[in-house]
């Protein structure tokens, strides 16, 4: 059967393309760092460092709160460090 991680992943997918199309940023932000530390729980550093960067950038356009961009970067820190790159969590 699917394993309760994998449906994470799936659930999260699905609310991420939701919140998108709602443009929901709150949800949206929130949403793609629960995927990504999942991605983290499953080792999966690489995956969760592609789409943390990627919306960490975006939410620098689309405006972002303090607390939720903080999650994010405390998110792609800790992604960083797991694939044995923590200097690259600081820039």
């Amino acid at each position: 059967g699917i394993g309760k991680l994998d449906l994470a992943i799936a659930n999260y997918k699905k609310g991420i393309a939701i919140a998108r199309s709602a443009k929901n940023y709150v949800d949206y932000y929130r949403l793609i760092n629960n995927l990504a530390n999942v991605y983290i729980v499953q080792t999966k550093y690489r995956q969760a460092i592609v789409i943390l960067d990627s919306v960490i950038t975006k939410s620098r356009e689309t405006g972002i709160n303090q607390r939720t961009l903080i999650n994010l970067q405390g998110s792609i820190a800790k992604a960083y460090s797991g694939n044995n790159q923590p200097e690259k969590s600081l820039k």
